[in-house]
């Protein structure tokens, strides 16, 4: 099954197709669409060898490199963790790990499928949410004055626009490391999958083309959320 997707690369949009295949056990970009749309990679720190059905090892050797990409289906902004390969005449492959975390409803009998809109985890929260007190009774009295700086609008704002901005530029002759690519539970690659969702929306961050990036550290909440 195949449904229209849009990939994000520097604030372009690019109009594709990705392949829906509970058979493929992982989620895969072309080599070439990739270095057609000049998509942003990373180098893994250890290659995947890739093997066919039958066992032998692909013709198309390993998989050295990932991209983080930014996927818009129906409106529904999601990154996906992306390795890539060749894939003949698909541009993006998601498997067996991409239904399980985004859990899409298939109509098989028209053949569509839809992305929802929260995660069964989020859905719960934003019920928890609606559920509980005012903000008011959680707040002593004595701060009420204050109540709009408790609100959660109050911390979804930007900064003071400033007339300067700050930048970290690199030696001409530096060369970056490496970075160590961290192995997820499904739970913390969803809670990723979540946060940068999010954010990516709301415009706090946006897609990086820099070599380096920073390890992402999950906590547990008392709800075992993360």
């Amino acid at each position: 099954m195949q449904i229209p997707v849009q990939v994000k690369v520097y604030g372009q949009t690019v109009l594709s197709n990705a392949l829906i295949d509970s058979g493929v056990e992982g989620k895969f970009i072309d080599s070439k669409f990739v270095a057609k749309h000049h998509i942003p990679v990373r180098k893994l720190i250890k290659p995947i060898l890739v093997h066919n059905v039958d066992g032998t090892p692909n013709q198309n050797g390993t998989i050295t490199h990932y991209t983080l990409c930014p996927l818009l289906f129906e409106n529904k902004l999601t990154m996906a963790f992306l390795l890539v390969t060749a894939l003949g005449k698909e541009d993006i492959i998601l498997g067996l790990p991409w239904l399980k975390q985004r859990d899409p409803i298939i109509n098989w009998r028209e053949g569509t499928i839809s992305i929802r809109q929260t995660t069964t985890a989020t859905s719960l929260a934003q019920h928890t949410t609606k559920t509980s007190k005012p903000l008011k009774d959680l707040i002593p009295a004595h701060y009420h004055n204050f109540i709009h700086l408790f609100e959660k609008k109050a911390v979804e704002r930007f900064p003071i626009e400033r007339p300067y901005d700050h930048a970290i530029d690199l030696k001409p002759d530096f060369v970056p490391h490496n970075c160590k690519l961290y192995s997820m539970t499904p739970k913390e690659e969803v809670a990723l999958d979540e946060f940068l969702t999010e954010n990516l929306h709301k415009g706090y961050i946006r897609p990086s083309k820099s070599p380096m990036a920073s390890p992402f550290f999950f906590v547990n909440k008392k709800d075992n959320t993360l």
